[in-house]
């Protein structure tokens, strides 16, 4: 199979089904790379492998796939803009100071340009990020419809719920802005706004294809937005967040899940759950601090001293966890540690899917993956190595 087309046209496709994605984009840089084709495909798959870790979580993965295409890119636009809106979202995310010219030039290549939601999609995210992050949460609502309008008229779910998610966190930040301003005519508009979203995110869901997978990240988006709406109404809802939570955790998109948590810990702090409220703090700080994420780590680091919570602390507690517990080296998901166990229980690839409720299909996908990064030969070597690697607990017989 070509190297090239092992990255950019199967890999795409695959971001439902990110493990799958991530572990195809490897093979297909030994294969760019032993061919010799890395003048042209090598920067391509390695921006498809950046932004597949950037969604994963792997933070520092992403980073040295970006540094990399970066080196091999050629002049021209098609590899720029490829390259620049593949990999935007990282350098907003981790906050880089070169963030807002990165944003200017993706920009400058898009203008005029055919929209495409990989593109466009990418950009609005990005540069909504970049304007809250700088507390411009108005000029964050003005990129999101503006942008929206265009994705909208050539409707991708996935990019559409993620815009929308997104105007929906502008606006709530609009709104906290608003209320201090003492604008409540602006607090009024703004709700209305994020209701319009909710109903947007609530009919994509409702359209999409009876597929668990394919429905995960639109449901996580419309949690969000549901919960962004109370946060706006100026009563954020610990359920609402707690099930945003939950929802981007079972994609395992750890920086959506992370947001999530900080404003989980903020709506437990404020209605007096102190224990709780710190758990998600430190649950949130931990996976910032580790993967670079600047700018959330400062607000959560604002949050922690706000509220008297020793982050030093927390980090202390983690490192002797860590102490007591073997990491797990293979490299293995939170999804793909959820279908080990399953495995070593002896369920079969339906009776998981069932389980975890997502197609068979992809049920045969984690299996194969644990089963490769676990060198077995099978499903039962596969559960004897993680017994022996302590990566599944040990039930008691009943």
């Amino acid at each position: 199979m070509d190297g090239g087309r092992l990255g950019d046209q199967e890999a795409c496709p695959l971001l439902w089904l990110d493990a799958q994605a991530a572990a195809r984009v490897t093979e297909g840089i030994a294969a760019v790379d032993r061919i010799g084709a890395t003048g042209s495909f090598g920067p391509l798959i390695r921006d498809n492998g950046s932004l597949i870790h950037y969604r994963l979580g792997q933070w520092e993965v992403a980073e040295t796939m970006r540094l990399e295409s970066a080196r091999m890119l050629r002049p021209g636009r098609n590899a720029p803009v490829y390259h620049l809106t593949h990999t935007i979202n990282l350098s907003v995310g981790r906050g880089e100071p070169d963030a807002g010219d990165r944003l200017d030039r993706v920009w400058q290549l898009l203008v005029g340009q055919p929209v495409e939601g990989q593109y466009q999609g990418e950009y609005v995210i990005a540069r909504a990020a970049h304007q809250l992050w700088g507390r411009e949460p108005r000029d964050a609502v003005r990129t999101v419809d503006e942008v929206t309008a265009l994705l909208e008229a050539h409707p991708l779910p996935h990019f559409l719920a993620l815009t929308h998610a997104m105007g929906a966190r502008a606006n709530a930040d609009r709104a906290e802005l608003a209320r201090a301003e003492r604008h409540p005519e602006e607090v009024t508009d703004v709700l209305a706004r994020i209701d319009a979203h909710v109903a947007r995110l609530a009919a994509l869901v409702d359209g999409a294809p009876d597929d668990p997978d394919g429905q995960a990240e639109l449901i996580a988006s419309l949690r969000t937005a549901e919960a962004e709406r109370s946060r706006a109404a100026g009563r954020s809802d610990p359920a609402a967040w707690q099930l945003a939570v939950e929802e981007w955790t079972s994609r395992d998109r750890a920086y959506e899940a992370a947001l999530a948590r900080w404003r989980l810990a903020e709506a437990r702090l404020a209605g007096g759950d102190r224990p709780g409220g710190a758990v998600a703090l430190l649950d949130a700080h931990a996976w910032a601090a580790a993967n670079g994420a600047r700018p959330l780590l400062a607000e959560l680091t604002a949050l922690a001293r706000r509220s008297r919570i020793d982050l030093a602390a927390g980090v202390a507690a983690g490192q002797e966890q860590s102490a007591t517990v073997e990491p797990d080296r293979f490299g293995l998901t939170r999804r793909e540690r959820e279908v080990l166990e399953l495995v070593a229980d002896g369920l079969s690839n339906r009776q998981i899917a069932e389980r975890l409720f997502i197609s068979e299909n992809t049920a045969g996908v984690h299996v194969s993956n644990i089963i490769g990064k676990l060198g077995a030969s099978g499903r039962v070597e596969a559960a004897a190595i993680a017994h022996r690697s302590g990566l599944i607990s040990v039930r008691a017989e009943s």
